[in-house]
């Protein structure tokens, strides 16, 4: 703003008079008025002890004071009632004489801390040079006399020499103004001198606006993190933060930290020793992030603002559950069990909705496996269900787990045992007969069959053991005594003749109990068969032989204790038809015989068998090998003639020459192979063949004659029959021929002989 010379002659004579040593002496006091104590009603400005004319003392504001003792200052200042604490200019620009049009609040706020240095010797905590400096940062106008540009740091430099002077002679009032030393007059919190200097450089239009201020050093410190981070729950430790804590006074230092929003999730708010010590508590179950504000104060003077937040993450919070009853007892072969066991079951503080999976553990293993048809099994809900294993008993140790799979750790767990007990039952043998009476024929062969079934040895698997108790009839009757095997598989062997009956008790035991069946063992007497010795097992004769008649079989009886009973024997033999014209045969006493068939060989499988005249006579019966050995059968034929003679150029030849053809046995008839001399090739256009039927075959070449001698052959697996074969081709008389000249031919008349090849 623009101020003319005589308001700048003006505050530079108020200000004078202010610091003059005669008016201190008698009105002003540097005692500080009591705290909140502010008899003027503006806040946020300097306070002093104004003394009236006797000597009462009165708490004024150090402006108001100036102002009544001096109402010219008002020429200078305007003071406003808006507080100095504020981001606005302290005061508004003064309506200085008749140069209002033009005010600037800047230029005002400079003069206003001028004023309150020289009028008030101190600073209130409330007043804010920081604010003010920071909002001079130019102004639009010059302070000028008469419209002439005067520069403003000359007039504000004038009155801060005077204030200057004052002060380095002996405190801002002067040395004698007041009992309290000058630490006490020249302080903020009476601990240090203050002097504040502004300048104001313009050129033109265009200011810039510095204020230097020397006053008392704030408190300063070195912040830690700017983030201080713990976990969920957890037991935060105090620890160092704060460092290189720096203060020139006395006074004792303390943190303030003042939270900037809701901090619910800590349940003791942070606190900062002097030692820079931090120390706080997050809240049960509860995480988020939390700003504060920290300073460092030295009574009111405190260092600026560091900003702290404390940031508490969440953890996975371990599941929970109830756990039912332990041990479980059930009866061996009980139903399923299919329960609820786990209730209360939780994923944890603030998990509810995640997914818990429940799981069952028992061992040992082998017990497990052995005890449970099913299960043990436990659903996510708390089910737990388990179906033991027929005849199974026993116990085994489970553990519970309940686990979560979601959050940071990952898959914690709660776990609980539960012991699981399947009573022992009681489970005595049994087993089944096929039948109680077993019945045999006398001298039967010694016997193995099915006779105990169902049979059941108890659980476990058991080997069964039979244990068979006969009467005494039982040694006469059987040379291997009657027993039944693990599988029921009864078995004895029968003394050779014997008949009759035996009674048995056959019984299987096991811990539990006693199964037991009767056995009725009985021996029927059977017609004792008949029986030969058998002579050589192999006959072998050669083919084409004469009939064999020999005594074969030998000591034939009609069996023991059988003499006089006719016996019957008789041989069957396979591919008899065809090997043999006769038999084979055997008689009663014995005697084989057979004739082999002309041509044939080969072997035949033959039964030789002996029986008696009874109905239910056995059939006893030994083996037999007849074997006709092969003959040898090569190929035969005859011929019509051996010389066939045919004329030259005679028609194709087709003559009936192999008779009595035979290729063997069972062969039917084949061509013939021809092979003829080399006069074969001209004398034929068709070379000699013989086919199967005996026919020969051939052409002679035209105008050819002469003979031509050949070989035919019938051949088969045993050998080869040939004839020797001439061919003889006879000349004729031939026709003579030529050939003719043209059929016409036209001569001219007179024209002479004619003599011409025709």
């Amino acid at each position: 703003m623009r101020i003319n010379t005589w308001a700048v002659a003006a505050a530079v004579w108020v200000l004078a008079v202010l610091l003059s040593p005669s008016f201190a002496q008698s009105t002003w006091s540097t005692l500080q008025c009591p705290q909140g104590v502010n008899s003027s009603g503006y806040t946020g400005l300097g306070q002093l002890f104004w003394a009236s004319g006797a000597g009462q003392a009165e708490c004024k504001s150090g402006i108001n004071s100036c102002r009544e003792r001096f109402p010219g200052l008002g020429n200078v200042v305007q003071v406003c009632s808006s507080s100095a604490t504020t981001t606005n200019t302290a005061c508004d620009c003064a309506a200085i004489g008749s140069w209002r049009q033009r005010p600037c609040a800047k230029d005002a706020k400079g003069l206003n801390a001028l004023v309150l240095a020289a009028c008030a010797n101190k600073l209130p905590p409330s007043f804010n040079v920081d604010k003010i400096k920071s909002s001079d940062n130019g102004c639009n106008s010059v302070l000028s006399i008469n419209g002439t540009a005067v520069p403003a740091d000359d007039v504000l430099s004038n009155l801060m020499q005077q204030c200057a002077g004052i002060t380095s002679s002996g405190g801002c009032l002067g040395s004698d103004r007041g009992p309290d030393p000058l630490s006490a007059r020249c302080s903020l919190a009476g601990q240090c001198a203050t002097r504040i200097v502004d300048w104001l450089q313009c050129v033109g239009d265009n200011c810039v606006t510095n204020i230097v201020n020397f006053r008392c050093p704030r408190p300063t410190f070195v912040a830690g993190p700017a983030i201080i981070s713990a976990q969920e729950d957890e037991e935060v430790a105090p620890k160092p933060w704060a460092s290189e804590l720096v203060f020139q006074g006395t006074s004792q230092l303390k943190f303030n930290v003042t939270p900037t929003g809701n901090c619910s999730i800590l349940q003791t708010m942070p606190s900062i020793s002097p030692a820079g010590v931090i120390a706080f508590k997050p809240a049960p179950n509860a995480f988020g992030r939390c700003g504060f504000s920290v300073r460092l104060c030295a009574a009111w003077l405190c260092s600026s603002t560091t900003t702290l937040d404390i940031q508490v993450v969440p953890v996975n919070d371990p599941p929970s559950f109830k756990p039912g009853p332990s041990p479980i007892v059930r009866d061996a072969d009980s139903e399923p069990y299919n329960v609820t066991w786990a209730t209360d079951i939780s994923a944890g503080a603030g998990g509810e909705g995640e997914p818990v999976f429940m799981s069952i553990v028992c061992s040992p293993s082998e017990t497990t496996q052995r005890l449970f048809a099913d299960g043990p099994r436990i659903t996510n809900d708390g089910v737990l269900s388990f179906t033991p294993r027929q005849y199974q008993s026993g116990s085994v140790g489970c553990s519970v787990t309940l686990a979560d799979m979601i959050g940071s750790p990952i898959g914690l767990t709660e776990t609980h045992p539960l012991t699981i007990e399947v009573k022992k039952g009681s489970y005595p043998p049994r087993f089944n007969t096929t039948k109680n009476t077993v019945t045999v024929d006398e001298d039967s062969a010694p016997h193995n069959a099915s006779w105990a079934t169902n049979i059941w040895a108890g659980p476990g698997g058991e080997q069964p053991n039979f244990i068979t108790e006969c009467d005494t009839a039982a040694n006469d009757l059987f040379s291997v005594q009657p027993a039944v095997d693990p599988t029921g598989v009864l078995t004895f062997t029968l003394k050779s003749d014997a008949f009759g009956s035996s009674e048995c008790n056959v019984t299987l035991s096991n811990a539990d109990g006693v199964a037991e069946q009767t056995l009725t063992i009985e021996v029927t007497p059977v017609n004792d068969p008949p029986s030969f010795k058998a002579g050589d097992a192999n006959i072998t004769v050669p083919a084409d032989s004469e009939p064999y008649n020999k005594t074969w079989a030998t000591e034939i009886s009609p069996g023991p204790k059988e003499e006089g009973e006719p016996v019957f024997m008789s041989i069957d033999c396979s591919d008899a038809e065809r090997m043999f014209s006769d038999g084979p045969s055997i008689t009663n006493d014995g005697v084989l015989s057979f004739t082999p068939k002309q041509y044939q060989s080969g072997t035949s499988q033959c039964s030789v068998s002996i029986r008696d005249g009874r109905v239910d006579a056995p059939l006893v019966a030994k083996s037999l090998v007849i074997v006709v050995e092969k003959g040898n059968y090569p190929p035969k034929f005859n011929t019509t003639k051996n010389t066939v003679t045919v004329e030259e150029d005679s028609r194709p030849s087709n003559i009936s020459w192999a008779t009595n053809i035979w290729a063997g046995p069972g062969n039917a008839p084949s061509n013939f192979s021809t092979q003829c001399d080399e006069a074969v090739d001209s004398l034929f256009t068709e070379q000699p063949s013989v086919n199967a039927d005996g026919m020969l075959a051939f052409t002679v070449a035209k105008d050819a004659f002469g003979s031509s001698n050949c070989t035919v052959t019938l051949t088969n697996a045993d050998g080869f029959a040939d004839q020797t074969l001439t061919i003889e081709v006879t000349p004729v008389n031939d026709p003579p021929s030529f050939t003719a000249g043209d059929a016409t031919i036209t001569v001219a008349g007179d024209s002479g002989d004619f003599n011409k090849t025709w």
